[in-house]
């Protein structure tokens, strides 16, 4: 006769790791090290370069965020360039009264995170990028698809741009965390060279040399271009939280640009008014499915109008 040795049932719950100062756990599936600071407060205490460093013996990591933190120098990152699933890398700053300042301008950590040739998402948010920290990253980083600098649109970041062979979403912060950006008319025809580039926020920055009618016209030249977020407002600060002051009154000759993108579906304007008749222009837009405005002042009867133009166009004003 034989018998069996029962053995009670065991339930194996997953709880989250821990590699130094980070938290290491599945994130809708991805494993990802999380590191997070007092988002109000200059955070001590910041996940060190050997901390960073240690993370390459997680193999199966997907993705890092770290937030509210000013202390990095980034040479840690240098160490992680093998490890063969890492694809995202996010970071924020001290919060809107406070940026940091990532890698605290030592242009030795973006050389290190710039290694990271396998990472496709990089988004850096409230965090202040030095230019030539975010000319390193485009040019190194060759497998870059989202990048999120941070800060305003410069010439130089934008000639770097062209030279990222994969990039498809890229958008400039519009808060002041650049204190000597350079933009010109040269740099917002670099645009027109990204050619697999499908969403764009130009942020707050206006050329220095042109119009908005010039600027909306240089950027319909980006072949590829389906999804835009235009700040149209430029007065914009830390005390008012990114929200514009007061709105751009744009001109029909503004807006008549707007017909020249070849592939256009979601188009998001923030801070503006529209002249009588003005939403009209937009109806010219075949491709355009979604019509945003965000901060702004459109008049009912302009909505109206457009949407019995184009019934299938979805329209909406968000206060």
């Amino acid at each position: 006769m034989k018998q069996y040795l029962l053995l009670p049932l065991i339930w194996i719950t997953t709880f989250p790791a821990f590699a130094g100062p980070f938290t290491i756990e599945p994130v809708n599936g991805n494993l990802t090290a999380t590191w997070k600071g007092d988002a109000g407060a200059i955070v001590a205490g910041a996940p060190t370069d050997e901390d960073i460093a240690a993370l390459a013996s997680n193999t199966e990591l997907h993705a890092i965020e770290i937030t509210g933190c000013t202390a990095l120098t980034g040479k840690g990152f240098a160490a992680l360039k093998d490890l063969p699933k890492l694809r995202s890398i996010n970071f924020g700053g001290a919060g809107p009264e406070r940026f940091s300042a990532l890698f605290g301008g030592n242009l030795e950590g973006y050389a290190a995170l710039g290694q990271l040739k396998q990472v496709t998402i990089l988004n850096c948010g409230h965090v202040r990028l030095p230019t030539e920290g975010a000319v390193t990253l485009l040019v190194q980083m060759t497998s870059l698809e989202t990048f999120n600098p941070g800060t305003y649109a410069d010439d130089r970041i934008l000639e770097a741009a062209t030279k990222a062979p994969s990039l498809r979403q890229l958008g400039f912060g519009h808060w002041p965390t650049e204190p000597d950006p350079k933009l010109t008319m040269t740099g917002v025809g670099h645009y027109s060279k990204m050619m697999k580039l499908e969403s764009l926020e130009p942020g707050q920055l206006r050329p220095a040399d042109g119009s908005m009618a010039d600027l909306i016209t240089a950027l319909s030249k980006t072949p590829s271009l389906k999804s835009m977020k235009l700040q149209m407002n430029a007065k914009m600060s830390l005390e008012n939280r990114g929200h514009p002051k007061d709105l751009y009154a744009a001109k029909l000759s503004d807006l008549m640009p707007f017909v020249q993108f070849p592939a256009l579906t979601t188009l998001i304007l923030n801070g503006v008014t529209i002249p009588e008749g003005g939403l009209a222009s937009f109806a010219k837009i075949s491709s355009l499915k979604t019509l945003r405005f965000e901060n702004s002042n459109i008049p009912e009867s302009e909505v109206i109008a457009l949407k019995k133009m184009r019934p299938e166009l979805s329209v909406t004003v968000a206060k």
